[in-house]
């Protein structure tokens, strides 16, 4: 069960509630008997500087031990927050300020992620798309951007996370390797190949490692 100290982790075995309606795509949380999920994370690992907000969400899913879409029930459980249909490209108010409360950090911080406030950038066509045909709810791979990635940078990455202009469909050389981005394991071909995991601490595939 969860506790108030800052060590406790969220139990995974509880399910918080259930999420995403698929056919706006917006937060539809369900009241479920076995609800448990904290007002405030026990544990929030920080953005990194070029960090997009997908990849911060996911390692805080997995500091926490659940899957994003259990983070984000549990985000709108007590916040009352609306996801955005997409939560790469911008956040409204009142998402920013939910994530804000629930994992103990700065609006300023949350906000200076989102790709709009990188570049000026008003649609989701200028983002890489995820395939029609993959669908993983656990990751709302619908919600966010696809990223392709440069695996020299990942190698050199003490925290394994994806930066904010791998999401671009336009961006196709790394600007610090000048290599080609890929978007899909070399290994296997799946894409969203990175796991995000607390416990890896080296750029691998979740698929075939």
């Amino acid at each position: 069960e969860l506790t108030s100290s800052c060590s406790a982790r969220i139990c995974s075995r509880k399910r918080w509630c259930r999420l995403v309606d698929r056919r706006s795509r917006r937060v539809a949380v369900h009241m479920l008997p076995e609800v448990n999920a904290p007002t405030r994370l026990p544990l929030a690992p920080r953005p990194l500087p070029q960090e997009l907000v997908s990849s911060w969400l996911l390692r805080v899913a997995g500091a926490n031990f659940v899957p994003l879409e259990e983070l984000l029930a549990g985000l709108a459980l007590h916040h009352a927050a609306v996801v955005d249909d997409n939560l790469d490209l911008a956040l409204s108010d009142t998402t920013v300020r939910a994530l804000s409360r629930f994992c103990r950090i700065s609006e300023k911080a949350i906000r200076r992620m989102t790709i709009a406030a990188r570049v000026p950038l008003q649609s989701h066509r200028l983002l890489l798309p995820f395939p029609r045909a993959i669908h993983e709810m656990h990751r709302l791979s619908r919600m966010r951007a696809r990223y392709a990635f440069c695996l020299a940078c990942l190698f050199e990455q003490a925290i394994i996370h994806v930066r904010w202009e791998w999401a671009l469909a336009f961006s196709l050389r790394c600007r610090v390797h000048r290599t080609a981005l890929l978007d899909v394991c070399p290994a296997c071909a799946q894409c969203d190949p990175l796991p995000f995991s607390s416990d890896v601490r080296q750029a691998c595939c979740r698929f075939c490692n």
